[in-house]
């Protein structure tokens, strides 16, 4: 990576920016009716190319202004267009303030606006997308499913609602993404807030950072991130839905809210619930029965899973002395039967338990200091309980039978019988404030703290100096600052940022393997580094724009990689940091044709990651181990395409080679796996949607639906090492869902059907572990406001 050309390019952009013609400028501001700004609102001359577009806070400024007398024109997707006339010889000011008038679209009329914040967040010089959810709502799809549609994105389940899954981002994957709602970190608020948990009812959209995180979200981030932007407006509404489906699968959201106008006095009671027994058929399974292997079709089995989370909120919202106080606490609760081990083998009676109790407190005002400042700040505290049962001597096949274990202590999943139980206290805050140097230029800075202290036992038998007897504790802190300038009449954008790492970590008795031996040891460890991000995007034309990202950045160890988890987990306090060289390149280019719209991204991207962290596995246990260089890069390309307000196609693919990059194996000789795709990774994939609007002038619509996903072959391990008929293959999917959805015209009453994977294909996501077949859903859904 060419570093130093890479930085000299900016500078010369930056240089570049400040050459402008004098001129008279044009200040003013846009809002809505209700008095909140609008940014992204394109601002011209009639008959010049003299464009400018408004900031987050609905400012903008158009410079080198030569006539006195011209139209003005303000344009925005959702809005009427408006035309002021302008006479500056006869007006006492050249500034504006400007009311845009919304032009709301029914959801029956496939029309993609995407919200304000949304296309601020794509017009950014990140390498970002911003997935508007408003067409989901009236879905059976959760958070999982809505984001495997989007490009570089390949998320891996083991089974049906609520199993585990493999979160990639470009090729990198695990803790190296980091995921949030609200801009609050929930990688360690438990199962409840994981994403095939989230109901999309609750959502207005959802931002996917690949590469380069902004100071905001103040992440370790390695790969990106996905924050989750719940629904905010300042309407009292209720949505409520429920749907009901194969395997019998159970989801109920209800997301509300009442606002008092006058004072601004806000609740929102919130409620989701997740029910399945995953009982789906599994195709050609081999089973021993009558001393010998036979292929048969079997019934999952032991799989029920349930999650539900009550959420209560209460506070201020607009009002003179804040936007935001909001108290709010949630209790969560999940049950997971364990259908599988690591190696798709079956188990019968493995199960968890969790509890969590989470409160939080968020605080933000902007508009101080003459409107140069603004104000954002959280607090979290969540207490997790969660409990592993693993108890059994019983052992079972595919067909339900069960073969019992005589005077062996060893159990389904571990090599002991585990009762295993622990209690973590999490305490998340954070502060940020962004403040207007002049016009144009902003200093943002970002602090975010971490405290998580863990303790548990295993209750069936465990010696006094047992992992985790006594609380462990980690504290994780970043900070970083950017500096960021709009230049040449808003088209340039330029966002320069750096970020201090720092955590501790401290543990009783960890389980620690040295020399080919367990031993138990008290570990300590503290790592600290600096990182570095440039970001930038122009607009050539209104409609076109080209971005680029490059970042140092580093992904702290977690607790669990550094001190194992107490059973099977091994600790490793010599862990160091990964390391990683973030670029990304691209272009958007969003045209219009009267009501047909055309929107195109193409993303490059390129990964050079040190100490790359990798699972290694023995006969009784594993450890986390630094040792891969990584080189990642590739590239994805996004299309839309929406016709006359009635029908929208969109199709993205992503093609990525994730390659070891060692040169050296372990015993210091000559790597047979250099520049080798990684095993069991995928790296080419897509997807291609449809819908399509019936009736869009009746009093009912009909939004028919169409959706595939493609997934390429790919090997279990490294291909050059394997023999010939040896290479096991997680094979190809291809998988199509259908739906349809009938909505009144006000979207008051809602309801859906939908087949997923309706050809019933097999469908691998992992080696020998069969996702669901052919399945139907229907949904209802009640929406007030």
């Amino acid at each position: 990576m060419n570093k130093k050309l890479t930085l000299f390019l900016y500078f010369i952009t930056v240089a570049l920016a400040f050459s402008q013609e004098k001129g008279t400028v044009i200040t003013g501001s846009v809002m809505s009716e209700k008095g909140l700004p609008i940014d992204n609102v394109i601002v011209g001359i009639e008959g010049k190319n003299i464009v400018t577009f408004s900031d987050k806070d609905g400012y903008f400024s158009l410079k080198k202004v030569k006539q006195t007398k011209f139209n003005l024109i303000f344009t925005r997707l959702g809005y009427k267009k408006m035309v002021k006339a302008v006479d500056l010889e006869n007006q006492p000011s050249s500034e504006f303030n400007i009311v845009l008038i919304e032009d709301v679209v029914a959801i029956d009329e496939v029309v993609i606006t995407g919200k304000s914040n949304s296309t601020t967040v794509e017009e950014s010089g990140f390498a970002v997308q911003s997935i508007d959810l408003e067409v989901f709502k009236n879905s059976t799809i959760d958070m999982n499913q809505v984001l495997n549609r989007t490009s570089g994105v390949r998320i891996r389940e083991s089974g049906g609602v609520g199993s585990d899954y493999n979160f990639s981002l470009n090729g990198l994957s695990d803790y190296r993404v980091r995921f949030f709602v609200d801009d609050i970190p929930t990688d360690y608020l438990g199962d409840a807030y994981k994403l095939n948990n989230f109901p999309v009812n609750l959502i207005d959209r959802v931002d996917v950072y690949k590469g380069v995180v902004p100071v905001d979200l103040g992440a370790d981030a390695l790969g990106g991130a996905v924050n989750i932007i719940p629904t905010e407006t300042l309407d009292s509404y209720l949505d409520a839905s429920y749907s009901y489906g194969s395997f019998n699968t159970h989801r109920l959201a209800v997301n509300s809210q009442y606002r008092h106008e006058k004072s601004g006095f806000t609740v929102r009671p919130k409620l989701f619930y997740n029910f399945s027994n995953n009982n789906y058929t599994m195709y050609d399974m081999e089973v021993y029965v009558d001393k010998e292997w036979k292929t048969v079709d079997v019934e999952r089995f032991h799989d029920d899973f349930m999650s539900y989370t009550a959420m209560l909120e209460g506070g201020f919202t607009q009002v003179k002395w804040a936007d935001d106080l909001i108290i709010g606490h949630s209790f969560t609760r999940t049950e997971d039967d364990a259908q599988t081990d690591f190696y798709g083998n079956p188990r019968g009676e493995v199960r968890s338990e969790e509890d969590s109790h989470i409160t939080t407190l968020k605080y933000s005002k902007s508009n101080l200091l003459d409107d140069r400042m603004s104000v954002k700040l959280f607090a979290v505290y969540n207490t997790r309980n969660f409990i592993s049962i693993d108890t059994t001597s019983n052992r079972y096949n595919w067909l339900g039978e069960v073969t019992r274990v005589t005077n062996d202590n060893s159990a389904e999943l571990f090599n002991q019988k585990t009762l295993y139980e622990f209690e973590q206290k999490t305490f998340i805050y954070r502060g940020n404030v962004k403040y207007k140097l002049f016009e144009n230029h902003t200093i943002n800075a970002n602090y975010i703290g971490y405290q998580v202290e863990r303790q548990g036992e295993n209750r069936l038998g465990t010696p006094e100096n047992e992992p985790f007897r006594t609380p462990n504790k980690l504290r994780k802190n970043i900070f970083g600052i950017s500096y960021n300038a709009h230049l040449m009449s808003n088209r340039l954008n330029l966002n320069v940022a750096l970020k201090n790492y720092h955590f501790y970590m401290y543990t009783r008795n960890a389980k620690y393997l040295k020399d080919h031996s367990v031993e138990i040891e008290d570990l300590e460890t503290t790592k600290s580094e600096m990182g570095y991000a440039i970001s930038g995007r122009y607009f050539i034309l209104p409609q076109l724009l080209i971005k680029s990202s490059f970042e140092r950045g580093y992904r702290l160890p977690e607790p669990v990689e550094v001190f194992g988890d107490g059973l099977a987990i091994y600790a490793n306090p010599e862990l160091q940091p990964e390391a990683t060289y973030n670029l990304n390149f691209g272009f958007n280019y969003n045209p219009s044709f009267g009501k047909n719209k055309l929107k195109t991204g193409v993303n490059f991207f390129r990964r050079d990651v040190d100490n790359f962290t990798f699972r290694e596995s023995f006969i009784r246990g594993s450890r986390y181990e630094n040792i891969l260089s990584v080189l990642i890069y590739g590239y994805e390309l996004d299309l839309e395409w929406q016709w006359n307000n009635r029908l929208f196609w969109n199709a993205n693919i992503s093609r990525q080679y994730v390659l070891n990059n060692e040169k050296v194996d372990a015993t210091g000789d000559e790597s047979r796996v250099y520049r080798d795709q990684l095993p069991n990774t995928p790296y080419l994939f897509g997807n291609l949607g449809a819908s399509y609007s019936l009736l869009p002038s009746k009093k009912v619509g009909l939004l028919l639906s169409y959706n595939l996903n493609y997934v390429h072959e790919f090997f279990l391990g490294y291909e050059s090492i394997a023999q010939g008929g040896e290479k096991n293959i997680i094979p190809t999917q291809l998988l199509h869902n259908v739906g349809i959805t009938a909505s009144t015209k006000d979207n008051r009453y809602n309801i859906s059907l939908e087949s997923k994977n309706i050809f019933n294909a097999l469908a691998f996501d992992n080696f020998n572990i069969q996702k669901p077949g052919r399945a139907f859903y229907m949904k209802v859904r009640y929406f007030l406001r």
